[in-house]
């Protein structure tokens, strides 16, 4: 017997780069299951005007072009919309604390420098490399995992 291995579940959707993504299957409950991709799957700043997830370009663009592209219109039946900081979305960023709650250090950091849609304070979001910390810039391009709740 092993001690201390984690047997993640993992679920192949959608195409990004030619490829098929990986999802690591976060929490499952009787409405749906919580999906990241396993990897950062492109880099991409949060906002150009300094919004809060909401409103943020990278919002907009995991909701729109994202999910057009990444998904066929059978695979995007399963993906759970729902509504996140009171606005409906398919597609979005872990918060920290979902982050700190749903995933192991090594689910965290096996996927370099990407965002989470929680801001520190005003000038601050989080991401996440081995460990969560606050970032001065929301200017920057990071990794972005999407996430989103799947009809499994």
């Amino acid at each position: 017997m092993f001690k201390g291995i984690f047997m993640q579940r993992i679920v192949t959707l959608g195409t990004w780069d030619g490829k098929p993504i990986q999802w690591i299957v976060l929490k499952e409950s009787k409405l749906g299951s919580v999906v990241i991709s396993k990897d950062g799957l492109f880099q991409r700043e949060f906002d150009s005007k300094n919004r809060d997830w909401p409103d943020s370009d990278i919002r907009a663009y995991l909701n729109r072009e994202f999910f057009q592209q990444a998904f066929r219109a059978e695979e995007r039946k399963r993906i759970i919309n729902t509504i996140i900081d009171g606005k409906k979305t398919d597609i979005f960023l872990l918060s920290k604390e979902e982050a700190e709650n749903w995933m192991t250090e090594n689910e965290r950091c096996c996927a370099g420098e990407w965002f989470l849609r929680s801001r520190h304070d005003s000038r601050y979001i989080y991401i996440a490399y081995d460990t969560i910390f606050d970032w001065n810039s929301s200017h920057c391009e990071f990794y972005i995992r999407p996430a989103f709740i799947l009809d499994l």
